[in-house]
């Protein structure tokens, strides 16, 4: 019973990011998913972490596949790997007002240091992901590469 409460708390606590109120607490709850050993880690193709117009680009990007479509699937680019032990996650807004919202995390992944980008859109009263912006081995991604199908 204990163990099934905690798998329930971790999920609600995942799932905060779809109703966050703020751009910041959007982010951390995507980080707190990942460094929480109970919750779920939300993943780069759960749609309602998006925008509308990224939703749909998504939905595009997935249509027609069989097995893993790279690189839409083939890595976390909350974490900027497949596989992640973070350290040290601080998120801060780095701009913004009541409509759109850029916010940064930064982090140690595996004792590397990285920093990923967020814009945010304010959505019917919820703010969600319309692009990411990260360099990974001297180039830089953002959702518009990593959402198109190769």
């Amino acid at each position: 019973m204990r163990r099934i409460a905690l798998i329930l708390l971790g999920a609600f606590a995942a799932s905060a990011a779809y109703a966050a109120s703020t751009p910041v607490s959007t982010i951390e709850a995507i980080y707190k998913s990942h460094t929480d050993k109970n919750a779920k880690p939300i993943s780069g193709i759960e749609e309602k972490i998006y925008t509308a117009r990224r939703r749909k680009q998504l939905h595009q990007a997935l249509k027609g596949c069989t097995e893993i479509c790279i690189p839409v699937q083939d890595s976390d680019y909350f974490v900027n790997g497949q596989d992640w032990e973070l350290k040290n996650v601080a998120v801060r807004q780095i701009s913004g007002d009541d409509k759109k919202a850029v916010v940064a995390a930064s982090f140690l992944n595996f004792d590397k240091p990285q920093e990923i980008t967020f814009t945010l859109v304010n959505e019917n009263g919820k703010w969600l992901i319309d692009d990411v912006n990260e360099k990974a081995d001297g180039e830089t991604y953002d959702l518009d590469k990593l959402f198109k199908r190769e």
